[in-house]
């Protein structure tokens, strides 16, 4: 039985298959040199030889692999093709192929050249009051900051240019900061961006507030740091002059500007002893240092209310108009320097607004009564508050590399006030030249 299934599925197996040809062996030299020329050429006719109606491949193109020649369409869509930026390119299979540049940083690796500026000497009057962040961004254009800051990963400050307003047009200076920034702190900065202020409401629709400060980003923190607080912040080169300040500036000790006492420049100590009285009486100010004092983190109150006593300077300004340079009688004015009890800008708003809310008044009535001015003195040149353009002190600064000072019949009917208790005075010397990082005199 089994030899039967057997017999019969061998006679299934030969009836059914196939059988695997074997090719003749193919002898070297079997064909003569005539012979093989007629066989490749009728091999070739019919590899080549085209079925009625198809469409030709184009020739393959180098670079391109031959996928990308396929002869049949994509079907057509209703939705559109995606965006292409005509600015990319789009010749890659050529064999002129396009490059994209790429940034040279090596252009000027080495050391700026140096640059010869102004030195501020120890003891002048430069303290950059009023040169907050709220100053810089009042009616600035948020979304042009938001951007800026949010590609500004590395450290950044703010700059103002010296004896210049607001400008639709800002790309001289900004093309002079790149130059100068560099060569004062003795480093190449690749990544150097400066942003210029945009007004929300531009001029002269509003004319209270027209931003200043140019946003200088890509610094790293050495140069930041140098920028902002070697020769004070500020820089006077034949080319430029300006002024820089941290990106959170702290908060300075300029608190207001007292007007209506009668008292000579000399009686500044009458002017403190009367600041000192008002504060002392007030509840509202105690309990404010009491709730803010974080500028003295490790004291209590009473220590830090001392303090604030203790700090208390006042600086007389002699104005022959009001600050506003429209009429008025010669007098005296008083800034009023205090130690802010907290480095938090809007606590130290709010300290401000309740010093501008007081009266003062000595306790022996010496002097009369010290009215507050609600919009403090401010220089249009340096845009630091406590005076005005014509007592402005840079450019009385030796050797000051910027515009000369105004009189008094040039632009506001003012004068530099005689020096009290917290006036300054200034020193005496050349030009500095900065080289790698460090200042050398000329």
């Amino acid at each position: 039985m089994k030899a039967e299934l057997r017999r019969f599925e061998a006679e299934l197996i030969a009836k059914y298959r196939r059988p695997t040809p074997v090719p003749s062996p193919v002898r070297r030299g079997s064909l003569s040199s005539r012979g093989r020329a007629r066989m490749m050429s009728k091999f070739t006719h019919a590899t080549t030889q085209k079925a009625p109606g198809a469409i030709p491949s184009p020739p393959h193109t180098a670079g391109v692999s031959a996928t990308q020649h396929s002869s049949f369409s994509a079907p057509a869509t209703s939705n559109p093709p995606a965006f292409r930026n005509p600015f990319a390119p789009t010749n890659t299979g050529s064999t002129h192929t396009f490059t994209a540049p790429t940034p040279d940083y090596t252009m000027g690796a080495a050391a700026p050249l140096p640059i010869a500026y102004t030195p501020i000497r120890p003891g002048s009057h430069t303290e950059k009051h009023g040169l907050t962040k709220e100053f810089m961004m009042d009616n600035l254009d948020r979304t042009l900051f938001s951007r800026a800051s949010a590609n500004a990963i590395s450290a950044k400050v703010w700059v103002v240019e010296y004896d210049k307003g607001y400008q639709t047009s800002s790309f001289d200076t900004v093309m002079k900061l790149k130059s100068a920034i560099p060569a004062l702190i003795g480093e190449q900065i690749p990544s150097l961006d400066i942003i210029p202020p945009v007004a929300v409401t531009a001029p002269p629709n509003r004319t209270d507030s027209r931003p200043v400060g140019f946003l200088v980003t890509g610094l790293t923190k050495r140069a930041a740091q140098e920028i902002t607080s070697e020769n004070a912040g500020i820089w006077a080169t034949e080319q430029i002059q300006f002024l820089a300040v941290p990106f959170e500036p702290e908060i300075t000790k300029f608190a207001l500007t007292l007007d209506r006492f009668t008292l000579l420049p000399n009686q500044y100590r009458i002017v403190q002893e009367t600041i000192a009285d008002t504060l002392i009486s007030n509840l509202n100010v105690f309990s404010f240092v009491e709730s803010n004092h974080d500028a003295f983190p490790l004291m209590d109150v009473n220590t830090v209310y001392e303090q604030i006593l203790q700090s208390i300077e006042a600086e007389p300004v002699s104005l022959s108009a009001s600050p506003s340079g429209k009429g008025g009688k010669a007098r005296v004015v008083w800034n009023i320097l205090i130690t802010s009890p907290t480095q938090i800008s809007s606590r130290h708003a709010q300290w401000i607004q309740l010093l501008k809310s007081l009266k003062y008044m000595h306790r022996l009535g010496t002097g009369g009564l010290g009215v507050p001015i609600q919009s403090p003195l401010s220089c249009n040149r340096c845009k630091i508050q406590g005076h005005v353009a014509t007592a402005c002190p840079l450019p009385l600064l030796p050797d000051w590399l910027g515009p000369p000072p105004i009189t008094p019949g040039q632009s506001q009917s003012t004068t530099a006030g005689p020096s009290g208790s917290g006036s300054h005075n200034n020193g005496s010397g050349g030009n500095y030249v900065k080289q790698g990082g460090s200042s050398n005199r000329n």
